[in-house]
């Protein structure tokens, strides 16, 4: 709890901060739906009112973990133990019941409405509540749609047709968002470049107690522990395709999960979607149960589960005694945030922006904010990897150059962006800059006229 947030934590405070209809017009510019940040805005106010640290927006993910544990209550009572062991020990519950993103709640909510579906025959407020969770799920995550649209499927391959129709219901019920969804930018996905073997390996990886350790979490896992898992994946994944016999419940969960990973990486053929390490998070706990209570009747897959269970925690004591990557970034300097003074100009670059604009959001730094490139003011949460263009140094000048006598400009870099250029644009104050190089950045200070 004590490390700092990273930048998609950070845009879910500052996103959480903002009113209903100006967090719709920014996500416009961004990605996803909006439910999420509207939860967490509770959480965050709470946090600031009472001085709490940052951290302390992690609650609603950690909470949405520790209550898929009570799934195990639902189970026959040699499988509970299962199913509470490879929860415990999967190490991708492990790295998301600690970020401040809708991955934790998307799991719980996914599993709910599973269990839900399951039911036999629901009566009129079964089929409410399918339809109110279903609803919620697509709301909360865009996976949480492909998993709804992957349960509609399973429940009418086994005949529940009124589970199907509620579930329809939901998906209904959030399409007055498809214009938004339909509206927002290609590019704000642009950092999405896993391959489908990369994506394949790694969902197997997952099925099978491992993890892709993405950039954020720190360094990744041995090869031969994630190979071990993809192994153990495919084995567990082939016994319960053949596993006779098989009801409804454990048909619908299996096309569940198979159909909501295909689905993925299908639209990942039209805009990248498919995260290995994070795409996962959908299915998990459908698996898990899948996996615990297929032990019932199957000596196979309770070696299976005991494998993977070892493999988790292996993966998870890997992952918490490797050193995990230090976020400063996320931070503004607090030089800056005790120098920055009304009419002084403070100049953020891709890394930079966000923290920054939380920062003056906050009243915590003065002074006029602006993004470079200035796009980037229009989607803070998202950053083009092309260097800035000539008429992106221009509009710069043209900002400093207006910058009151007496006012100092504040330049916090991107090493990359420290450009013979963009030093250009600074002399013509009439004073020199000053550049302080930090552990992860470059603060420029060029005085007061």
């Amino acid at each position: 709890m004590a490390r700092p947030l990273w930048h998609d934590e950070v845009f879910t405070v500052w996103a959480s901060r903002l009113a209903p209809s100006e967090l719709v017009r920014v996500l416009r510019f961004d990605s996803g739906p909006p439910l999420f940040y509207l939860i967490e805005k509770p959480f965050v106010a709470a946090a600031e009112s009472l001085a709490l640290s940052d951290a302390t927006d992690r609650l609603v993910s950690f909470l949405a973990i520790a209550a898929l544990f009570f799934a195990a209550r639902r189970l026959p009572a040699g499988a509970r133990p299962r199913f509470l062991w490879l929860a415990a020990s999967s190490p991708l519950l492990l790295l998301y019941s600690s970020e401040a993103r809708a991955y934790g709640l998307l799991a719980l909510l996914g599993f709910v409405l599973f269990r839900l579906a399951a039911r036999d025959a629901p009566q009129a407020a079964g089929r409410a509540a399918i339809a109110l969770v279903a609803a919620i799920l697509s709301w909360t995550h865009y996976l949480g749609a492909v998993l709804a649209g992957s349960l509609l499927i399973g429940c009418l391959v086994v005949k529940r047709r009124r589970a199907a129709a509620a579930i329809g219901l939901g998906l209904v019920l959030f399409l007055p968002w498809v214009p938004v969804l339909l509206s927002q930018p290609a590019a704000a996905m642009s950092w999405i470049r896993d391959r489908v073997g990369v994506s394949a390996a790694g969902f197997l990886a997952s099925l099978g107690g491992s993890v892709r350790v993405l950039p954020p979490f720190g360094r990744p896992l041995p090869e031969p522990v994630l190979w071990l898992a993809c192994a153990a994946g495919l084995g567990l994944l082939v016994l319960l395709l053949f596993l006779r016999p098989m009801d409804a419940d454990a048909r619908l969960g299996l096309s569940a999960v198979l159909v909501t990973l295909g689905g993925i990486a299908a639209v990942s053929l039209w805009r990248p979607a498919a995260v290995a390490g994070r795409s996962e998070m959908a299915v998990l706990p459908i698996w898990l149960w899948l996996a615990a209570r297929a032990g019932e009747s199957s000596r196979g897959a309770r070696r299976s589960v005991a494998a993977i269970a070892a493999i988790g925690i292996v993966s998870s004591l890997l992952i918490l005694t490797s050193p995990r990557a230090s976020r400063p970034l996320a931070e503004v300097p607090a030089r800056l945030e005790s120098s920055a003074r009304a009419g002084d100009l403070v100049v953020a670059t891709a890394n930079f922006y966000l923290p920054a604009l939380l920062a003056r959001d906050r009243g915590r730094l003065g002074g006029h904010l602006r993004a470079f490139p200035a796009d980037l003011e229009n989607h803070p949460g998202w950053f083009r990897s092309e260097a800035p263009s000539e008429n992106d140094y221009r509009q710069l000048a043209g900002e400093i150059a207006r910058t009151a006598p007496g006012a100092t400009v504040f330049l916090l870099l991107d090493p990359p962006y420290w450009t013979p250029r963009l030093r250009d644009a600074l002399p013509a104050r009439g004073a020199p800059a000053r550049p302080e190089t930090l552990s992860y950045g470059i603060l420029v200070v060029s005085p007061a006229r």
